[in-house]
């Protein structure tokens, strides 16, 4: 099948690169995006079917992101850096590359040791960027976005963090919907908890938050009464 035969070129490609210690040329644009597109989400639960996975997730998050600009620009003016907002959110997934796929549970419990979920973005940073040679995007070298994308000390960077998990959020949602909620409640349940405190950790989007309320507010959930279809339970 043809997902099998990308699979195959991917493995090929990682592994010719592994090998011969030619990873700093990876980094050209094509090769980078196969990387992210088989990095599964969830990967670690089981499933039949359908399955997202970073690319796509990278995409998604760019999408969300184009909905807010308008609103960005309004409020904050030229203290909001649009450009920087758009290459930030197509790298911010980047570290998953070296790190691989990191839990909504497991990012609860490192965001509460910030020194030791820092230390390691750092160490992914380094090595993304001793390969990635002059990448840039949308005007901003490669380490400086991944560099804010780390810190998320900046409106920017913030937002996009907002964009990744309420998208995290839904992807979540549609495991449940198609049946897999006992698998799934626990990362819904985690998106739940950040994206309501998100507006009291973020002070620098205030202003935003309070100019478009309706599109931080998080439901009350519950979950479906749906039979288990896609995945081994």
């Amino acid at each position: 099948s043809m997902i099998q035969i990308k699979w195959n070129i991917y493995w090929k490609i990682k592994t010719f690169l592994n090998d011969w210690g030619y990873k700093k040329n990876f980094m050209r644009q094509s090769i980078r995006l196969i990387y992210l597109e088989n990095e599964k989400r969830f990967y670690r639960k089981r499933t039949m079917f359908y399955r997202s996975n970073l690319l796509l997730h990278t995409e998604r998050v760019g999408y969300l992101l184009e909905q807010y600009l308008p609103y960005t620009e309004e409020v904050f003016g030229k203290d909001f850096n649009s450009s920087m907002a758009r290459g930030i959110a197509k790298v911010f997934d980047d570290f998953e590359i070296e790190m691989g796929e990191i839990s909504p549970e497991e990012r609860v419990l490192l965001e509460l040791d910030n020194k030791r979920m820092d230390e390691r973005r750092k160490d992914a940073a380094r090595k993304l960027i001793s390969y990635s040679g002059s990448l840039s995007f949308n005007g901003f070298s490669y380490g400086t976005l991944l560099g804010m994308a780390r810190r998320r000390g900046d409106k920017e960077s913030q937002l996009v963090n907002w964009c990744d998990s309420f998208n995290g959020f839904g992807e979540a949602l549609h495991e449940v919907y198609a049946g897999n909620g006992r698998l799934f409640m626990e990362p819904v349940e985690s998106y739940i908890t950040k994206l309501r405190v998100f507006p009291d950790k973020h002070p620098k989007l205030n202003s935003l938050f309070e100019r478009i309320p309706e599109f931080f507010a998080i439901p009350d959930f519950e979950e479906p009464k749906v039979p288990h279809l896609h995945t081994d339970c």
